[in-house]
């Protein structure tokens, strides 16, 4: 980890006919360039390595700030925290055409015009008093925010700020009566403009000087991010309770149903969007991910989250608050006490490696650990992580709110011993307030809250049209959600004394770097946690291949880890992609001395996308794509995966699988799968229902269910 500590001021000009009600983006390009550390420091030796294109939010009247990570790569901790201040500092109009000659003007009016007052009405227009009103609203707002910012971390900064005898609507009026009365209104227009820019722009002068080299009001902006983006999460993620048996329910998914209701509505385009926003990592809220979740517990609890009753409370809520999500030391792999989840994410791409915001997951637990629970984690590509987790956050079910200097924290910052004195003052007034035109923007947050909780309630009514009763976290008083990761911690991320071994075996025709992101991903969110991490590459060149021989190979290869790195491995998981997953569940079936050693060790099975269920019942395109690669690659993976490797489908591979009962040596079960995988079927990845199955009266069709 490198600390740059480098800030760096960008000045943008705004063209002349900006409205200082609308909001505005500056696009910024961050680059990552490296260099060998044995060659000369030339310009010429350095070479691109990724970029990343951010939209900064530009919003005159409002003090914009936020700290965030920007990550460079999937395949390496490359990230830097960016800190932002964004703010309006000056405003100077300028005329488009020189004013008339005031002589000839005067005479003009004497001579033609009936009263002499007329001058004044012809000369302040309603335009110029618009514009007048408009600059000045903005400027007035913007070091106000400026100022309640400076209130917000003055324990911090050592600093005193001392507020002015008067309020912006009282300063306003001042100026608005210095315009009526004035015999040169655009002079006045200038001299006002050019005097609030002046202590503007030295209030934000101070402001950078203050706080860009702060770690404590970096911290607190850093998590205030984090919060904010689990605030948005919340208003995603769909939950719903039901009993174990309904587990094996012969229920087929309508999840695309419930995703055509969300993306045809607007309740997504009321989002907000971060003040740093990045294109290539970050989602648009009409695309974000959509979450449903189904929660089997043992026990009945509450229908509503909402509930106040304490004993619903404690049903619903005593797993996740007994310990805080800091205290745990396995923050990621844990047990479940008797209950299972089920996640789903839609709105994806193909890939489910390259893609994996397009997800459903299913996982359950087979021994039961009173005042534990297990532990889910889905990673997204605009860095979300998901965690069903011990944990007391609490997520309000408000908006999720937009972080700007107008907000007031949480908890106030502790206070300092020795402050220093820093004034902000509003310049003084003496004249009587008069009611302002120009809109309230507190009044539109307040419009778009109401129009935002319209369009949720709207869905949430069209989504039990569809027989599905959920609710949202944002609804739920306490969700349970980690803190936010810090890039701090990767320099202990590399335990010698590890205890808990992931391997990680890929897919078809994959290769050791493809888990490589969820490598990472654990490294950053538990670095303390004793994981140790095995990238299996024995099969990478024989994947098409008998999956029994590939079974062994991997035995094998973790055998000779341990012997190597001569680790004291309490607990061993496994994280497996695609043909990954069925490679692993025919390894833990073998019943030989290879094995059984493993039996007691094994902890959690998380598959992405693996075909438990097999390769039938596909599309007509995907069929055919099977039937190309069995007669090109004449592949014995295929075959087993097809039921196609015996003369009777019970003497098949896939049939036996079923029957090793891998499954419940594991402590907890994670299943994930996507809707929109072409070549492995969601069903096949769930061990869900087919309907195409239950209407097949083959040989096969018997054998399948």
């Amino acid at each position: 980890m490198f600390i740059l500590d480098d800030p760096f001021t960008i000045a943008v000009q705004l063209p002349p006919t900006t409205d200082f009600m609308k909001s505005y983006h500056l696009t910024v390009d961050f680059e990552v360039w490296f260099m060998n550390r044995y060659t000369p420091p030339k310009n010429e030796c350095f070479r691109l390595e990724t970029r990343r294109t951010v939209q900064i939010l530009l919003q005159p009247g409002s003090l914009q700030t936020v700290s965030r990570s920007l990550v460079f790569d999937y395949l390496a901790n490359s990230a830097v925290i960016l800190t932002m201040y964004s703010s309006l500092i000056s405003v100077l109009p300028r005329r488009r055409k020189p004013p008339p000659d005031p002589v000839f003007f005067i005479l003009f009016l004497f001579y033609f015009c009936d009263f002499f007052y007329f001058i004044k009405i012809q000369v302040i227009s309603t335009k110029l008093r618009t514009y007048h009103l408009s600059v000045c609203t903005a400027l007035l707002k913007s070091a106000d925010s400026i100022e309640i910012f400076f209130k917000r971390f003055a324990s911090l900064t050592k600093i005193v700020v001392a507020e002015g005898n008067s309020k912006m609507e009282d300063t306003m009026a001042e100026l608005i009566d210095r315009l009526e009365k004035s015999e040169k209104p655009w002079a006045t227009l200038e001299a006002e403009c050019v005097q609030l820019s002046a202590r503007l722009s030295q209030m934000f002068t101070h402001l950078v000087q203050l706080f860009t080299s702060n770690e404590q009001v970096f911290n607190y902006m850093y998590e205030e991010y984090h919060d904010w983006r689990l605030r948005l999460l919340g208003e995603v993620f769909f939950f719903q309770e039901r009993t174990p048996s309904q587990l094996l329910a012969p229920e087929y998914s309508r999840y695309l149903d419930l995703q055509n209701v969300l993306s045809n509505s607007k309740y997504l385009k009321r989002l907000p969007k971060c003040p740093i926003f990045c294109v290539d990592t970050d989602s648009p809220m009409e695309n974000c991910p959509i979450i449903f979740e189904e929660r089997f517990v043992s026990k009945a609890s509450a229908t509503s989250p909402n509930a106040t009753s304490p004993e619903i409370e404690n049903k619903l809520l005593t797993p996740i608050l007994k310990r805080k999500p800091w205290m745990d030391k396995e923050a990621l792999l844990r047990r479940d006490s008797g209950s299972s989840r089920s996640l789903r994410l839609l709105k994806s791409r193909r890939k489910s490696v390259d893609s994996p915001r397009t997800l459903i997951t299913r996982s359950t637990t087979f021994h039961n650990s009173p005042g534990n629970r297990s532990t889910m984690i889905v990673t997204s590509e605009n860095g979300l992580i998901i965690g069903n987790r011990n944990g007391n956050r609490t997520l309000s079910p408000e908006l999720p709110r937009r972080i700007s200097a107008g907000e007031t924290p949480n908890s106030s910052p502790e206070k300092s011993s020795s402050p220093r004195n820093y004034e902000v003052n509003s310049p003084s007034t003496s004249a009587s307030s008069s009611p302002l035109v120009e809109p309230n923007k507190d009044t539109l947050r307040i419009k778009a809250l109401v129009e935002f909780v319209k369009e949720r309630e709207e869905v949430k009514r069209k989504l039990r049209g569809k027989n599905y009763e959920g609710w949202l976290y944002s609804e739920q008083s306490s969700p349970s959600f980690r803190p936010p990761p810090s890039l701090k911690s990767l320099s202990s991320c590399y335990a010698r004394d590890a205890e808990h071994l992931v391997v990680f075996v890929h897919g078809l025709e994959g290769s050791s770097d493809d888990l490589t992101p969820y490598r990472n991903i654990l490294r950053v969110l538990a670095p303390n946690s004793r994981l140790g991490f095995l990238m299996s590459r024995t099969n990478q060149c024989e994947t098409w291949a008998d999956i029994n021989c590939m079974a062994r190979n991997l035995l094998h290869e973790i055998k000779e880890h341990l012997n190597v790195e001569g680790l004291n491995i309490k607990r061993i998981s496994f994280i497996a992609h695609s043909l990954g997953g069925v490679i692993v569940r025919a390894a833990i079936g073998i019943q030989d001395e290879n094995s059984t050693w493993l039996h007691p060790l094994l902890h959690t099975f998380f598959t992405i996308n693996t075909p438990h269920l097999g390769l039938m019942y596909l599309g007509k395109s995907a069929n055919i794509g099977v039937h190309l690669v069995q007669w090109w690659k004449r592949s014995q993976s295929i075959y087993q995966l097809s039921l196609k490797d015996a003369v009777s489908f019970r003497d098949s591979f896939l049939y036996n699988l079923s029957t090793n009962h891998a499954f419940g040596r594991f402590k907890n079960i994670l299943l994930l799968g996507t809707p929109n995988d072409i070549f492995v079927p969601s069903h096949s990845a769930l061990l869900e229902s087919c309907k195409a199955s239950t209407k097949d009266t083959s040989a096969m069709g018997t054998a399948y269910r």
